[in-house]
């Protein structure tokens, strides 16, 4: 098994201006962080997989294949702005 690395793929803190590498919580819908990301064996071959934490505190070890993206929302029409 490789190593688990976190977002900044160095087993180091995520720094200032890094975009957060998100998804949707396989359980529950809500927005899910991947806090790490590893290649495992399999008798197929090496699979990456994400470790993810959501909003509601459940936490996954899954596939990459198996991960939603989430979109970013939309900006703020005009007429909205003050």
């Amino acid at each position: 098994m490789e190593r688990m690395t976190n977002r900044a793929g160095n087993g180091a803190g995520n720094g200032a201006g890094e975009a957060l590498d998100t998804t949707t919580c396989p359980e529950c819908g809500a927005v899910a962080e991947v806090t790490e990301r590893a290649v495992l064996e399999s008798t197929d071959g090496p699979v990456e997989h994400a470790r993810v934490v959501c909003l509601a505190r459940h936490w996954f070890l899954l596939p990459t294949a198996s991960l939603t993206s989430v979109t970013a929302p939309s900006e703020v029409p005009a007429s909205l702005r003050s």
